[in-house]
């Protein structure tokens, strides 16, 4: 088994998906271990993950996210290098995934609930 880290640069890296279409595709490849986080590099968005799996699905890993970008990622650079260190079970990530997204969801709806009861008052004012 091979660790590797992966960093993708571009103007809109962030808030299209990135994280979670990279946690699919790894799944699809039956690879166990892998995380990813965004950040920036140099004021530009990166997304950086790491993985570890065999060679061949290192390289079919690497082929797939050289050749596809979630809609509306803005792309302008992939890259590869070696990595030492932990990498987390998929399964964990894939768990802390869905309560970030699900805080998300959270955060949304309780602005529209907020907002809906402005629209309400507002209503009745005018009625």
């Amino acid at each position: 088994m091979k660790k590797l880290k992966g960093t993708i640069l571009g103007d809109k890296t962030h808030d299209v998906g990135y994280r979670v279409f990279l946690l699919t595709k790894a799944m699809e490849l039956g690879i166990g271990r892998f995380r990813a986080s965004n950040t920036f590099k140099k004021e530009v968005q990166a997304v950086v993950f790491y993985f570890e799996a065999d060679q061949t699905a290192i390289n079919e890993y690497k082929d797939l996210i050289n050749s596809n970008f979630p809609e509306n990622a803005e792309v302008t650079e992939v890259s590869f290098e070696d990595y030492s260190g932990y990498v987390t079970r998929i399964s964990d990530y894939m768990h802390l995934i869905q309560v970030e997204q699900l805080n998300k969801g959270i955060s949304a709806i309780l602005s529209i609930e907020k907002k809906q009861g402005q629209m309400l008052e507002k209503q009745d004012s005018m009625l």
